[in-house]
């Protein structure tokens, strides 16, 4: 109904975040800012926080959308108390590789030979983890070993 009323094209309120509709207030654009710097200058961890409804997985997508003009290989793993072979096994899914029945072992060795190409061809990997809050101590320490 309220489709016609506003002669909107899509619905704006989805649960799942689209980039499509995001707005970009003062604190968002200098949140974009603050990511698309921190990847130029290759920092290890960068963190955007902000209560429920934010807008920061819709901020995450338009940093999506952006990076895939740039040479920045990018994937998110949205999850919450996850533990940490799991996550690697997820990171290497959102990479592409091989992930099913994969030692820890194997599947760090992957991930590393994967980001080790990406930097030979110019490259930058980009991984980033929604929901971070919820995992557990051990798997924050992987993500930190990457």
């Amino acid at each position: 109904m309220y489709h016609r009323f506003f002669n909107l094209q899509a619905k704006p309120f989805q649960l799942s975040p689209d980039p499509r509709f995001f707005f970009g207030s003062k604190g968002h654009r200098r949140a974009l800012s603050y990511l698309r710097y921190g990847i130029k200058q290759g920092e290890g961890f960068i963190i955007i926080t902000g209560d429920v409804g934010t807008g920061k997985s819709t901020l995450v997508g338009m940093l999506f959308q952006l990076l895939a003009r740039e040479n920045v290989v990018a994937t998110q793993v949205v999850t919450t108390q996850m533990g940490a072979d799991d996550m690697l096994r997820m990171v290497a899914a959102g990479y592409g590789l091989a992930y099913q029945r994969q030692s820890k072992a194997a599947l760090l060795k992957n991930i590393e030979q994967f980001t080790h190409a990406c930097h030979e061809e110019g490259k930058r990997v980009l991984l980033v983890v929604d929901e971070a809050q919820g995992l557990p101590r051990k798997s924050i320490e992987e993500l930190r070993m990457l």
